[in-house]
């Protein structure tokens, strides 16, 4: 079950960080611009944790025999590993953003 549990913590890592440099390629040249990507960022990253916490959860909670709850804990769940993906996106981002500004 542990590794179950380290598995839902790492895809979302995995897709913080793929998320982070990709739109690392053309960085923002002004704070607004940066903050313009930054929710752009969160509007691609989030909707793909979101789908691989609903596939998790879903598949728990009918080995378990109830669904009902199953888009509250997903919520809950992509919340609480935004703890983790929200910031390694933003640090991917602003490393390939200083990296390609250098070249």
């Amino acid at each position: 079950m542990g590794t179950v549990f380290l598995l839902i913590w790492i895809v979302p890592g995995i897709i913080g960080i793929c998320t982070g440099l990709w739109h690392g390629r053309r960085p923002a040249g002004t704070p607004k611009a940066f903050g313009g990507d930054v929710i752009h960022m969160l509007m691609v990253a989030a909707p793909l944790v979101f789908m691989v916490h609903m596939a998790w959860v879903a598949a728990l909670m009918m080995a378990d025999g109830g669904i009902a709850a199953l888009a509250g804990w997903t919520l809950y769940w992509t919340a609480l590993t935004a703890l983790l993906w929200v910031p390694l996106m933003v640090i991917c981002y602003i490393v390939r953003g200083l990296k390609e500004q250098r070249t």
